[in-house]
């Protein structure tokens, strides 16, 4: 995940346009995690389960 970057920029869109988009929350979460960004990571992972993703 070289472009995790890129991948939080379009997954941030994603949810812009779908405030209740679990799965983007989720991925953009992994994405934190990967660049060290863990209090996001963790926002995101936690609004992804609240939002029912079961991943």
């Amino acid at each position: 995940m070289s472009d995790a970057p890129n991948a939080i920029e379009n997954f941030s869109k994603a949810i812009e346009l779908n405030p209740n988009l679990a799965q983007a929350y989720f991925a953009r979460g992994k994405c934190y995690q990967f660049v060290g960004n863990m209090a996001q990571a963790q926002a995101d992972l936690s609004k992804a389960a609240a939002l029912g993703f079961r991943g």
